[in-house]
């Protein structure tokens, strides 16, 4: 079961609240709250599990903000999505290498600072769970 609200960081010091919006067998969505409809700002998980036992599985973190222009009334959206494959096997890739990876993708997108003293968040993506 996904958590009822995240707060991840966005600087050092300062995080973002996302409250719990939807949930289903392959994927959670978070939202802030008091956002239009027409301006969300999102934290998605996915979870992209392929049928075939050589195959990979692929979890797929995005975060999107929608924000309208008040003079124009035009919108712009960007977003950042992160695709983590999982091997089925295992037994080569283990779920601590793929966290190592995951922890070096996160420190390259931080200015190479180090981790969070926890990959607890990492290893629950690869193995599938909700955070």
């Amino acid at each position: 079961m996904a958590s009822p609200s995240i707060s991840p960081h966005h600087s050092s010091s300062s995080t973002t609240v996302f409250g719990l919006v939807s949930e289903t067998a392959n994927g959670v969505k978070w939202q802030v709250a008091g956002r239009s409809l027409s301006a969300p700002y999102t934290v998605e998980l996915n979870r992209k599990i392929d049928p075939n036992a050589t195959a990979n599985d692929h979890i797929v973190l995005k975060v999107s903000r929608t924000e309208k222009n008040t003079t124009t009334s035009k919108s712009a959206t960007g977003s950042v999505s992160v695709d983590i494959s999982v091997p089925k096997d295992n037994t080569i890739l283990t779920t601590a290498e793929l966290v190592k990876m995951a922890e070096i993708a996160a420190s390259l997108i931080n200015d190479y600072s180090a981790s969070a003293a926890t990959t607890t968040n990492a290893t629950a993506f690869i193995e599938g769970s909700d955070i």
